[in-house]
Formats: C-alpha cells, structure tokens, sequence
C-alpha cells in the first residue's frame, strides 16, 4: 500500500512537471507569436500608409501641374479669341503661342500622365492588401475604384490629343489667307480650349475623389489597426492567463503530493526517533483561532499510538466544509482542538515519543463556562477519544459525538 502511494505521488507530480513546462513554454510562445503577429500587421498596415504617402504626394503634384496647365489653356483661348479675327496681322503671335504650347503645355499634359502612374500603383497596392485583409473580420473593408484612375489615363490621353490639334490649328490661323476660312478655326480653336479645360478638371476632381476615398481609408485602416492591435494583445493576456492557472493548479498538486520531510524526535530516552508527516499538515495559521483559555481542567486523557498512527494524528484536521465542526493542529509536542465556528480552544493534548511510538503524557480541557458548558470530565477524555479516532485516524466505526 505505501509503495503504491509512492508510485502514484511520484506519477502525479511527474505529469504536473509536465503540465508546468509545458506552461511556461506556452507563455512565452504566446508572447511570440504575439509579438511576430503585431509585427506581420504593423508591416502590412505600413505598406498601405506608404502607398497612401505616394497617393497623397502625386495628387498634389498634379494638383499643381493641372492648375498651372489651365491656367495657360484659358490665357491661350483669350489671345486667340483677341487676335483670331486679324490673325494675317498677328501671326508672330499666334505663332509664339503655338510654340509655347508645344513647348510648355504639351510637357506638362506628359508631366501629369508621369505623376499618375504611381498614383495608380498605389492604389493597386491598397486594393490587392485589401484583399487579402478582407478575410479577417475585423480588417475587412471595399477597395478603392482604379477604374476612375482608368477613366482620368484616358482624359489625359485626350487632352494630349487636342493639345496637338491646338497647336496643328494655331499655325493654320497664323497662315491663313481668306477671313472665311480664319473665322471658322478661331471657333474650332475656342472649342479645343474648352474642352482640354473641361477635361483637365474631370482629371483633377477624379484624382481628388481618389484621394478623398484613400483618406477616408486611412481613418478606418486606424481605427482597425488599434483594434487588431488590442485583440492580439488581449488574446495574448487570456492565453497567458490560463497557462497561469495551469501553472498555479500544477504547483498545488505538486505541493501537495510530494514526499514529506522527516522530522526527527527525542524519544525521551536519549534517542532520536524519525518520521515523516503529511504534506497537508495543519498549522496555527491554517485557520483563525482564538487563544487558549485560562481556565482549564485535568484532562487525565492516556493513550498510545504507533508511529504510523501518530504520523495521521500529526497531519491535524483543517475544516473544508461547514459540517466540519473541528479544528486540530500539532504543535511540537502539542496537539490542540478548536472549534471551527468560534475558534475556541476545547482540548490540549502533549505527546511524548518513545521507541514504540508516541505516548499522551499531559492533556487538558478548557472549563471557561463563556466558551464550553461541558463540565462532565469523564465525558470529555471519551469524546477526545472518539475524535482522534474518527477525524484524525479515519476509523470510520468511531463516533466523536460532537455536534
């Protein structure tokens, strides 16, 4: 029987090892796979806000490019619509206009086609990590439309069209011979500068509307990211958590199954006598208890137990439920009952050990009539005896006929 209890303790504390490394390897590959999920999002999130810095410096680069070119396209309809009926007279000028537009407005149309090409890159970089990121819940969100960027490409390739038809047009004015002829190119004139300042416009309000979209995505891709940020970090803290108790529980069943110390003993003859008590042993500060009375009685109460016996009686009793009435601890050499509920002391028992065991020597019973009404001594040594019996050697024929 003692060899099987052995076994068993040293199988559970071993699994309880177990469980325990297990745990603190779980802690710290919690925190790992925290931190390389953090640094997987904060990377992926970096990569649409870098894609966002290009949208928002391209943007304003154009911003500045199609200001400037209609700025020049409405001078360039002025000077023609002043100079288109005597254009024979002003043909240096219309001349000097056709080379200025060949020479500025024509570069800037070129100058505006480059800066929306990484506009466009980069918002199919935010489409396609918003694609991948819409199959997490809390990251899920509508991509930006590249169509209106496809649609902005094609005006530009038609404002470049009609700024070569512009300037083809101006040196037809500037060489025109017959009025007829001058009047019907001034109006064909004054119509392209229109319509490459309308589409100029369209140009400019699409890519602000992209802009405006990706803008109003970056305040959603921050909120979203803190949001993932703290779910990483919370789930991290519950997994933590619960490798913890694991932790905590193992160490209690480690604590409470593992090989008691020997504890050596006069025997009162000049030798040393060596057991081991339990792990559960009760002591003093196991439960409150109130001090020991002052008036007290003759217990006259002589028993001897086995070491084995004394060993159990050693462990005392710490109440685990409200029926259990009784509170004993030993305290070298005395063993001491207190009442659960009130905390009073009843019984004291001094033991003795000797080469066969250990022998009640002195004991005593409390007579302070404000915390015990018993007064029958002979009743008292019984009932003492019917509780080590049946709540510290777990005879279970015994009755402590306490209440």
């Amino acid at each position: 029987m003692v060899m099987l209890e052995k076994t068993g303790r040293v199988v559970v504390s071993t699994v309880a090892v177990l469980f325990i490394v297990v745990s603190l390897f779980g802690i710290a590959g919690v925190w790992w796979v925290d931190r390389l999920a953090t640094g997987i999002a904060l990377k992926a999130f970096s990569i649409v806000e870098a894609a966002a810095g290009v949208i928002n410096a391209g943007v304003a680069r154009m911003d500045g490019l199609i200001a400037t070119s209609r700025a020049e396209v409405r001078q360039a309809a002025e000077t023609i619509t002043a100079v288109g009926e005597r254009a024979e007279a002003n043909s240096p000028v219309l001349n000097a206009l056709s080379e200025r537009l060949e020479t500025s407005l024509a570069p800037r149309i070129g100058q505006l086609q480059q800066a929306l090409a990484p506009v466009r890159d980069a918002v199919g970089t935010i489409g396609n990590a918003i694609s991948v990121a819409n199959s997490l819940p809390l990251v899920a969100d509508r991509a930006p439309r590249l169509a209106a960027l496809d649609e902005t490409f094609n005006r530009l390739e038609q404002v470049s069209a009609d700024t070569t038809q512009l300037r083809a047009t101006l040196r037809a004015l500037a060489a025109a011979q017959q009025s007829q002829v001058v009047a019907e190119t001034v109006a064909a004139l004054t119509g392209l500068t229109q319509r490459i300042d309308t589409r100029l416009g369209e140009v400019q309000a699409g890519v602000q509307e992209v802009q405006a979209d990706i803008a109003a995505y970056q305040l959603r891709l921050e909120a979203r990211k803190s949001r993932l940020l703290f779910l990483f970090n919370l789930l991290a803290l519950l997994v933590t958590l619960m490798f913890a108790w694991i932790l905590y529980s193992q160490l209690v069943v480690i604590r409470h199954y593992r090989p008691a110390p020997v504890v050596a003993m006069s025997s009162g003859h000049g030798d040393t006598v060596s057991f081991a008590p339990s792990a559960e042993a009760a002591t003093r500060a196991s439960w409150k208890i109130a001090p020991l009375p002052t008036t007290r009685a003759d217990l006259r109460f002589t028993e001897a137990f086995t070491f084995e016996e004394f060993e159990r009686i050693r462990r005392g009793v710490i109440p685990r439920e409200m029926e259990d009435k009784w509170f004993v601890f030993y305290e070298d050499p005395w063993l001491f009952f207190h009442r659960s509920w009130t905390g009073f002391a009843i019984y004291g028992v001094r033991f003795q050990v000797s080469d066969s065991g250990a022998s009640a020597v002195e004991s005593w019973v409390s007579r302070d009539s404000n915390q015990y009404q018993e007064t029958r001594t002979d009743e008292d040594r019984a009932r003492l005896k019917r509780l080590i019996d049946a709540r510290l050697l777990g005879n279970r024929t015994a009755n402590d006929g306490v209440a």
